[in-house]
């Protein structure tokens, strides 16, 4: 598969407006993925490297309201994060909610140091919760349901591929690890596995057709709803309990 420069990715599909669907496959169904769509796609490419790190932590209330609105299934929710590129050294403060006909909405901003990061566990100072405040209200008129802090992190290695014909982009994630911000206890995704990611402004891609004929259907599940389900089991999480058993691994301790 060709390689792309990150400038370039971005240019081809930066897809901040996206339908997003979620699938895991093992080590062998993804390498018919990838031989499917070798002609299709170009994976990013610095320096050489094609699996780059990624560290985000999700912010929440004291009672996880974002994640509350998620297991209900509420038109109006959305998730916070701060992610960190850790070949590239570079941040950036997230918003991902929901709009209509259930397509995704990214707003971000550079992190600049106007963002408190004390220690390993980095957190919101005024302009962080400003920003968030900002892109709630301005997305659903309706102000934070309290003050956010660190909740829980994620870690993995992902590789990204991008369309040479379309405005599709496909993120493949391994080694993936989950972190409870307050007492370390981790989980992870099953070392057999990896999860797709495909981004599209219009519908399924040429990549969703290509799982499709693999037999792999989409999964409804986040990053952060997994790492709460696994890591807080007295928490309510029917809409996810078969997926994070099947793909993940039990919750240690960190």
């Amino acid at each position: 598969m060709a390689g792309l420069g990150l400038e370039e990715v971005n240019e081809r599909a930066a897809l901040m407006t996206r339908v997003d669907r979620k699938y895991f496959v093992d080590a062998s169904t993804l390498d018919r993925f990838f031989d499917l769509v070798d002609d299709d796609f170009a994976v990013l490419e610095i320096g050489g490297k094609r699996l780059m790190g990624y560290h985000s932590t999700y912010f929440d209330t004291a009672d996880l309201a974002t994640y509350r609105d998620h297991l209900k299934g509420r038109r109006r929710r959305y998730k916070v994060r701060l992610r960190t590129y850790t070949d590239t050294g570079t941040h950036f403060l997230e918003v991902k909610h929901k709009g209509l006909r259930a397509v995704t909405r990214k707003t971000r901003v550079p992190y600049l140091g106007e963002l408190e990061v004390g220690g390993p566990v980095p957190r919101l100072g005024e302009p962080g919760h400003a920003f968030v405040s900002d892109v709630v209200a301005n997305a659903y008129r309706q102000p934070l349901p309290g003050p956010l802090a660190p909740s829980y992190a994620t870690t993995n290695r992902r590789a990204t591929l991008v369309s040479l014909t379309t405005d599709a982009r496909v993120t493949v994630d391994v080694d993936l690890r989950l972190t409870e911000s307050d007492t370390q206890r981790v989980a992870g995704l099953r070392s057999q596995f990896a999860m797709i990611e495909t981004k599209s402004g219009r519908g399924a891609s040429s990549a969703d057709r290509a799982l499709r004929q693999l037999g792999v259907r989409p999964v409804k599940v986040s990053k952060y709803c997994a790492a709460v389900a696994l890591l807080r089991p007295d928490l309510p999480s029917a809409p996810w309990r078969r997926v994070v058993r099947t793909y993940f691994a039990p919750a240690i301790a960190g």
